[in-house]
Parts: C-alpha cells; structure tokens; sequence
C-alpha cells in the first residue's frame, strides 16, 4: 500500500485543483465520486483556493501556499512544507484519500 499521494502542478495552467483528478494515479481516479475521501481532499483545496484569491495579486506561488495552508488549517493532514507547496506540490498521507 503506497504510504503518501503527491499532487504536483504547474501552478501557471492550474486553474482549480479539481483539474489534477486527470492525473491521480490509477486506484483514485474512478474513485473521484462524492463519497470517497480523493473527492472530498479536491474539493476542499478548491474551496480554500477560492479563498485564496486575493493572494492572486502576489502571484501564482503565493495563491497557492495561502491554499495549501488554508487546507492544513481546515484538518487536511499535510506531510510537505512551505518549500515544496512553492514548487506547486502538496503531500497528504495515502490514508488520507485512500479508497473505501
């Protein structure tokens, strides 16, 4: 069982983080769906994304570690840093988006 899920994007082209469900590895991707916890982990960076906004005016990194942070601060738990939320990642635990 794989310990951690890695998000990584080029925060340039992101416009939602929902976008990256294209990408998830192949035991998440169909299990995108209101019940499963990958759903409710995309949907949560969307909303404190939408949050983050205003950090818009500082730049694309910026808006994203508001993000990341908000996220942290709503009770996802979050492995990485403030170093690598600036290279457009974030790290949870597999447990954290596993299916059920």
């Amino acid at each position: 069982m794989p310990r951690s899920l890695t998000l990584s994007t080029r925060l340039a082209d992101l416009e939602m983080p929902s976008d990256l469900a294209e990408r998830l590895p192949k035991a998440l991707i169909h299990r995108n769906v209101e019940s499963e916890r990958i759903h409710a982990l995309l949907r949560t960076l969307d909303r404190c994304r939408a949050g983050a906004a205003p950090f818009g005016a500082f730049g694309v990194r910026q808006r994203w570690i508001a993000t990341v942070s908000a996220a942290r601060d709503s009770g996802v738990e979050v492995l990485d840093g403030i170093s690598r939320w600036h290279l457009g990642e974030l790290t949870v635990p597999w447990v954290a988006v596993a299916p059920r």
